[in-house]
């Protein structure tokens, strides 16, 4: 085990069917790695909790939600991702606008010259 460079974390990305963040209930995620993981437009399996990693992959489809404590039910998830590939792609273009430089400096200078 060791920390990823970024052509490694990249090979693995390109070659995987699913993006499995599965962490424990108990646990709250930001996880960066969703923003990592998005120019892959491979479909998710996220731990289903308050968080707004959760939240996001909510409102845009781009994944599986699934209990962080269930190893049945995370096999099944990631089976059922496996299976909706290709509809998953198209909810990552979505949040990729969301998730765009262009779109949050947009909202930073709106913001600024509203306070100024």
């Amino acid at each position: 085990e060791h920390y990823l460079s970024a052509a490694e974390l990249s090979a693995v990305m390109e070659i995987s069917d699913v993006v499995v963040l599965n962490y424990s209930d108990s646990f709250t995620s930001q996880s960066g790695i969703l923003n990592v993981a998005a120019p892959f437009k491979k479909p998710l399996v996220v731990s289903d909790g308050r968080s707004s990693l959760a939240s996001v992959v909510r409102k845009f489809g781009m994944g599986i939600l699934v209990s962080g404590n269930g190893a049945k039910a995370l096999s099944e998830a990631i089976i059922a991702a496996a299976e909706t590939a290709s509809e998953k792609k198209l909810a990552w273009d979505a949040y990729l606008e969301f998730a765009s430089w262009k779109r949050h400096a947009s909202t930073a200078i709106k913001i600024f010259k509203e306070i100024s």
